[in-house]
Formats: structure tokens, C-alpha cells, sequence
């Protein structure tokens, strides 16, 4: 597992606990991993790692601001992928991204099963993507199904420290 990935993986349990006790996650933990991002980054590479640095943040951080406008994710979930980009490169972060987006739907469709919905699955992923593309956005009146999105992140980056491991062995 590389450096980044082990930062991330702590960054992320701080925050799968916070937002499973608080369900928030405090600004400070963004801001403590795109400090610990860039002093990564310019450990490794010196003032070169801004970049990496820099374009990991950007593009996490509007990805996450699309499914945000979605409804899918908090304010507090765009700041945590914008920090783990810098932390992880935009290629590494896009990987967790997507995994975490892969169980976020997984595990929202396990707990509609158990609470006997499953069938409004699928009509409500359909009626969100087609506000966002008319720019509409998310319907409020309509109660969600709520899911610890960090908690998902988490799961994601020990995926990505799997995967590392294995490679390595």
C-alpha cells in the first residue's frame, strides 16, 4: 500500500465515524488532507507535486459537486473527495470515486430490499438523472433513502489498499 492510499485510508475512517455519529463530516478533516495532500505531493515530487496535487482536488471535487447537485451527497462529502484527490492523483481518486459510487448504489438497494422498496429503486435513480439533466435538480419532497457516503468512501480506499497490496505480492 502506497503512502497516499495509507493517508487516505485514515482520513476517510475520521470521517466514516464522524459521519456515522454526527452525520456531518466537520470542515477541519477537509482541510487537514489538502494540507496533508500537498505535503505529500511536494514530498515526492517537490513544487512539481502541485500539479498532481491541484488537478487530483479539481477533478474530485467536481465530480463530487455533480452527484452533490444530484442530491446523492452532502456539502461536507464534496470537500472530503476534493481533499482525498489531492491526496490520492486524479487517477487514483477517480478509481475510489467510482468504487465508492458502485457500492453507495449497492448498499442503497440492499436497504431498500429489507425495507420491502425495492421497486421505487430504480424510478427514483431515473426521476434524480432526469431533474439533473433538465437542471432541476434534486426533487425535496420526495423522502430519500439516506446512506453515510464516507462511510463508502472508506470502503472504497480499502478496496484500492487491496488492490495495491495484491499487486505489490
Amino acid at each position: 500500500m502506497s503512502i497516499p492510499v495509507f493517508c487516505a485510508l485514515l482520513l476517510t475512517a475520521l470521517a466514516a465515524a464522524m459521519d456515522l455519529k454526527e452525520h456531518r463530516i466537520p470542515n477541519f478533516l477537509a482541510v487537514a488532507g489538502w494540507i496533508a495532500g500537498a505535503g505529500l505531493w511536494m514530498g515526492f515530487r517537490g513544487f512539481r507535486g502541485i500539479p498532481v496535487w491541484f488537478l487530483g482536488s479539481i477533478c474530485l471535487g467536481t465530480a463530487g459537486i455533480l452527484v452533490w447537485r444530484l442530491g446523492g451527497i452532502g456539502a461536507g462529502d464534496v470537500k472530503l473527495l476534493s481533499a482525498l484527490g489531492g491526496m490520492l492523483s486524479w487517477k487514483r481518486g477517480l478509481w475510489v470515486f467510482f468504487a465508492a459510487l458502485v457500492l453507495t448504489v449497492a448498499f442503497g438497494a440492499i436497504i431498500l430490499w429489507r425495507q420491502g422498496q425495492l421497486a421505487l429503486f430504480w424510478p427514483r435513480m431515473k426521476k434524480d438523472l432526469s431533474g439533473l439533466l433538465d437542471r432541476n435538480g434534486k426533487n425535496d419532497g420526495e423522502e430519500q433513502t439516506k446512506i453515510c457516503f464516507a462511510v463508502m468512501l472508506f470502503l472504497a480506499v480499502l478496496l484500492r489498499a487491496a488492490r495495491e497490496w495484491w499487486w505489490l505480492h
